[in-house]
């Protein structure tokens, strides 16, 4: 294993949503984006921000995200989307089990709110065509939203209605990558090269032969890419550039008191949908995240983007203590239709790739590990990965 930090888990991973979605999936890509995409470019309080680069991979990836947003994708999607989040849920639950892992986890479910009728009516159908997908979900009208999480009374007159799903869960990507890893630097055979960056694959014929690093050169049988966005600029010049893209997100981390008056702090996981902002408790956190920026390609932090996200926050939550806030932001690896790429280079043996799980990168991670490890051991792969083979 290489790394390019010190520590492992101090990228996209190091303070996300949180939210581990295994029973409520929604790709990026529907049919509605054809609507709302004028009022989220033009809005400058929308949750989306548009930033036009001279960037051949940034208009690429739009094209074919435009041209994912169709009724037939988006369920296709969804479908293939779920299958691999539920293999994840048993996967993790049994290192969670095995491996006595402590990472703020609960499984209080997660309560999606609309504040305007037309998304609620399609959130409606959506729930509908999940439940026959195996998914467990009720759908809830203002007085059982505030029956179920009185910590939304502020803003009772805004609700359209919402969505609950009970076997939904949060936990905390950083202290679970961080345990595991700790698990894994005690086992015989595993070495990992901290603090290290990669700098080139060497390539002879259709094999890797060497890694350059800043370390030195790297031998090894095989070669797996799952660096984020880093994966795009690691695999130019390799006959195959997977279509992954950046798209950057906020985070807030509220530290909540024990004795804080009821209703200061949300009790269920919530996601505000027309503000796409999530709410994740976390114990004595709440993290807050939210945003979509395309075409701000660094980590840094927008004082303006944290500015609204902090009004929002206080519109729908005015009791938080926001000036209390750790701020944070990441990099999500996107694909246009939200699936991830697991699997064997097109062009070179030993090349494998695992990226582009974006915005559900904790919820997929465990099944996709386990997806390119059938593959790499040569087993028969099973049909819940088949679809995200390059």
């Amino acid at each position: 294993m290489v790394d390019s930090h010190f520590e492992p888990a101090k990228e996209a991973s190091y303070a996300n949503g949180c939210q581990l979605s295994y029973n409520y999936v929604a790709p990026l890509a529907t049919p509605g984006v054809f609507s709302d995409l004028p009022k989220w470019i033009f809005n400058p309080r929308s949750p989306l921000r548009f930033y036009p680069r001279a960037d051949w991979q940034q208009w690429r990836w739009l094209m074919q995200f435009m041209a994912a947003c169709t009724q037939r994708q988006c369920e296709s999607s969804t479908a293939e989307l779920l299958a691999l989040a539920q293999r994840s849920q048993a996967i993790v639950h049994e290192n969670s089990h095995d491996l006595q892992l402590d990472y703020s986890w609960r499984d209080s479910g997660k309560l999606i709110i609309y504040r305007n009728a037309k998304q609620f009516a399609k959130a409606r159908k959506q729930a509908e065509f999940q439940a026959g997908l195996g998914s467990q979900q009720q759908v809830l009208f203002p007085a059982q939203l505030l029956e179920l999480e009185p910590s939304l009374t502020p803003i009772a007159g805004s609700l359209a209605g919402g969505v609950f799903t009970p076997l939904e869960e949060v936990g905390d990507c950083e202290q679970y990558t961080r345990q595991l890893f700790d698990y894994l630097i005690r086992q015989p055979g595993f070495t990992a090269h901290m603090g290290v960056d990669i700098l080139k694959l060497h390539r002879e014929g259709d094999e890797v032969v060497s890694v350059q690093s800043s370390a030195g050169d790297m031998q090894a049988d095989h070669v797996v890419v799952a660096a984020g966005v880093r994966s795009v600029p690691l695999l130019k010049g390799t006959g195959y550039t997977p279509l992954v893209y950046p798209l950057k997100g906020y985070s807030l981390t509220v530290p909540i008191e024990a004795d804080a008056p009821a209703g200061t702090s949300p009790g269920l996981s919530i996601t505000d949908y027309g503000r796409r902002i999530v709410y994740a408790p976390l114990g004595k956190r709440l993290r807050i995240a939210a945003m979509v920026d395309i075409g701000d390609t660094d980590a840094s932090l927008s004082a303006g983007r944290l500015k609204l996200l902090r009004q929002q926050v206080a519109e729908t939550f005015p009791r938080l203590p926001l000036d209390q806030a750790t701020e944070w932001a990441g990099l999500r690896p996107a694909t246009p239709t939200g699936k991830p790429i697991i699997g064997r280079h097109p062009k070179i043996n030993n090349l494998w790739m695992n990226v582009g799980q974006g915005a559900l990168g904790f919820t997929l991670a465990a099944g996709s590990a386990e997806a390119l490890a059938q593959q790499l051991a040569g087993e028969e792969v099973s049909p819940v990965y088949r679809c995200f083979m390059p």
